[in-house]
């Protein structure tokens, strides 16, 4: 394999990864995170800023309706608080498809409640992927990089973010700012274009169908070891499963690569019992994490040197 078919190799997966986190959080976990430009030093002259597309200004609010109310609907257009705050756990399988595969990747996701999970990705003849969080750290083994904490940072918060169970209806806690910015045509659907700010001024979008109230669309910049991957994901076959909707399909478009990820949701159930070690850290990541823990042991003193035997008169 040449150097180039390896390194798209590297981003092919990773992005498959960034893609299961965005479908293992259901429409709100991380639909996109881009960071605004940093302010113009004080030194600097200013600059007149310039005008920002029209779909980009939040419009008069007797034009569009608030970003909370868009929300809010979608949560009961897709099942309601009540149902949501009855399930405590998730497991969904599913496949992959993509040309780099020579049949689907089977996939599973394990959530609970608050903030635990686990993705095993088969990509048959490539490997497998893992990747995860206990509670405390968050983690990722990959055949091609092999095991690796993900340390404090931009990638972490966004896996946190994708791990958060039931994030649609926390969405409050997980972003500082909601916003309506716009309107667009989405394939069929009129939708709404909600923009999302979160505690760290990571700004995200997602578009709600203004009929259904469910999201059809969103644009993200993934987070991984090998930089952002700008991604665009569209969200359909909604079914409903122990109370809630979920998308069935998901199709994500990566920019700067010419994949298209086809994920299929083949089953979901929820309020299972889980094996005490579901969310435990594989034995290669426990070993990274023994090995910072462990003192560095000092080098033993020199030995004094011998003294110099006396000169005879």
């Amino acid at each position: 394999m040449t150097a180039s078919k390896r390194s798209q190799s590297v981003i092919e997966k990773a992005a498959s990864v960034a893609a299961l986190m965005v479908l293992a959080g259901v429409a709100l976990a991380e639909p996109a995170a881009t960071k605004p430009a940093p302010a113009t030093p004080a030194s600097a002259p200013a600059a007149a800023k310039p005008e920002a597309p029209a779909a980009e200004k939040p419009a008069a609010s007797a034009e569009l309706p608030s970003a909370e109310s868009i929300i809010e609907k979608f949560i009961e257009a897709s099942g309601g608080r009540a149902a949501y705050e009855k399930l405590k756990n998730r497991r969904i399988v599913m496949k992959m498809e993509m040309p780099m595969l020579q049949k689907p990747a089977t996939m599973t996701i394990v959530q609970s409640a608050p903030n635990l999970g686990r993705i095993d990705v088969d990509l048959n003849e490539i490997g497998k992927q893992q990747s995860g969080h206990d509670g405390k750290v968050a983690w990722q083994t990959d055949p091609n990089t092999g095991p690796r904490i993900i340390e404090e940072g931009p990638e972490k918060e966004q896996m946190l973010r994708g791990v958060r169970f039931n994030s649609e209806i926390f969405w409050r806690e997980m972003y500082s700012k909601v916003e309506t910015v716009g309107q667009e045509t989405v394939g069929e659907a009129s939708a709404w274009k909600v923009r999302l700010t979160t505690p760290t001024n990571d700004v995200s979008y997602m578009f709600y169908d203004q009929k259904t109230h469910l999201p059809v669309q969103s644009l993200a910049t993934q987070k991984t070891q090998i930089g952002d991957i700008e991604t665009t994901t569209s969200l359909s076959d909604w079914r409903e499963v122990d109370g809630i909707r979920m998308p069935f399909k998901t199709v994500m478009k990566m920019k700067g690569v010419p994949i298209t990820q086809t994920l299929t949701i083949e089953k979901v159930e929820h309020n299972i019992e889980l094996p005490a070690d579901a969310f435990a850290l594989p034995e290669d990541i426990k070993e990274i994490l023994d090995s910072k823990k462990a003192p560095s042991t000092p080098a033993a003193p020199a030995a004094p040197a011998a003294p110099a035997a006396p000169k005879r008169p």
